[in-house]
């Protein structure tokens, strides 16, 4: 096994004192993509119900913007601008990214719905892990249909400031040279990053930025999902699970890492804790979120409202 380069604490000191530079310059609206940012799930999870609390949580990580999956159409729209109506009653200010859907579905009908909203949109983005959707094809419908929207989306007048942002891929070290170049479909380029909370392993942050940069050749690139992982049984090299703490700490590093490797945007995965009924609350996927199910804040929350506070 090849042993994994780690950055101390001390080191990471040093990281954190260089400012990322603002600037993208292949569209002209990409630089107005904050530095920080938050995934949330309005449309499909249960805690997003109570839209002014999710909105005071945003203001609390002084959130300009957040990262969402757009609601399919024929599929509770109404309830969806509703969340969305609520959210943005109490922070009014506050800007989307929006996932477009799943690469088999209709990319009209997705877009006829969001134009009545272009002014609170700051990118649209293909498809959410397409690689994970246990297609045999995913890699010619994402190839389709990331030409497909590139196109579409240049082609409406509401949308003309608009960056497309690239698909995101699980593990894009090996799936982004699988799905190979499609730099010419896209303004910005995509790359998720997790690690587990107790390191950074740098090499591994650099080989997934590497693969992202594959599909999105030359453009730039932000981090639509970033964050440090605890649960699962996850042990530190003494022995104890990662902390909440230690989580905080995984994150602002890996946004230092992926600023000094020229990704100066990333989204924090997520605003709160899900509360999956089905899982153990110890899971991974349960302890995302800045704040805990009972919207008491984490550690997190604060690292968050630091990397927002950049941008």
């Amino acid at each position: 096994m090849d042993r994994r380069q780690f950055i101390t604490g001390a080191a990471a000191a040093g990281l954190l004192m260089a400012r990322p530079t603002r600037a993208l310059a292949n569209h002209s609206s990409v630089q107005h993509l904050p530095y920080g940012g938050v995934c949330t799930h309005v449309l499909n999870k249960a805690q997003y119900r109570d839209t002014a609390k999710v909105a005071h949580h945003l203001k609390m990580v002084e959130a300009k913007v957040a990262r969402d999956e757009w609601c399919p159409p024929g599929t509770g729209f109404a309830g969806f601008a509703r969340r969305l109506d609520g959210i943005h009653a109490v922070h009014p200010g506050l800007r989307w990214v929006f996932v477009t859907g799943r690469a088999t579905e209709p990319i009209d009908p997705v877009l006829d719905q969001m134009e009545p909203y272009a002014r609170l949109i700051v990118g649209i983005e293909g498809p959410n892990e397409w690689n994970l959707s246990g297609r045999p094809d995913w890699r010619a419908e994402l190839s389709a249909y990331t030409e497909e929207l590139y196109a579409k989306v240049r082609a409406r007048r509401a949308f003309r400031t608009v960056p497309v942002i690239g698909p995101s891929l699980a593990y894009p070290k090996g799936s982004g040279p699988h799905l190979g170049d499609h730099s010419a479909h896209m303004d910005v380029g995509n790359v998720h990053i997790y690690q587990p909370s107790y390191q950074v392993d740098t090499r591994y942050v650099q080989a997934c930025i590497d693969g992202a940069r594959v599909v999105s050749g030359a453009k730039p690139m932000i981090a639509t999902e970033l964050n440090g992982q605890i649960g699962d049984g996850i042990v530190r090299w003494d022995g104890y699970e990662p902390t909440e703490a230690d989580q905080a700490w995984c994150y602002e590093l890996l946004m230092s890492e992926v600023a000094k490797r020229g990704v100066h945007r990333g989204f924090c995965y997520q605003l709160l804790d899900h509360v999956k009924l089905y899982q153990p609350l110890t899971t991974k996927e349960n302890r995302f979120g800045c704040f805990r199910a009972d919207w008491s804040a984490k550690p997190l929350a604060d690292k968050v409202t630091l990397a927002n506070r950049r941008g």
